[in-house]
């Protein structure tokens, strides 16, 4: 299965954050731990969208911004 094109990945990225944070407003720059985000809630994001989107993201690609533009930008498509 292929991956999304960039910007609807972020589109539906940022979706699962929104919805794992129960932030509506979240944009795709903004800081999630800024929002709520846990380490654990991370982790949810990073496992839904695998799940959902068939993508893999190595938090340590991450350069230390959790942002949903930041998880797309990392995010490769899963083996």
């Amino acid at each position: 299965m292929s991956s999304p094109p960039a910007e609807e990945r972020v589109d539906r990225i940022l979706a699962i954050a929104r919805r794992i944070l129960a932030e509506p407003g979240i944009t795709a720059d903004d800081e999630l731990t800024e929002h709520g985000g846990t380490s654990l809630s991370i982790v949810r994001i990073v496992a839904e969208t695998s799940r959902t989107l068939h993508l893999d993201i190595n938090p340590r690609d991450l350069d230390g911004t959790v942002t949903v533009r930041n998880l797309a930008r990392v995010a490769t498509a899963a083996a």
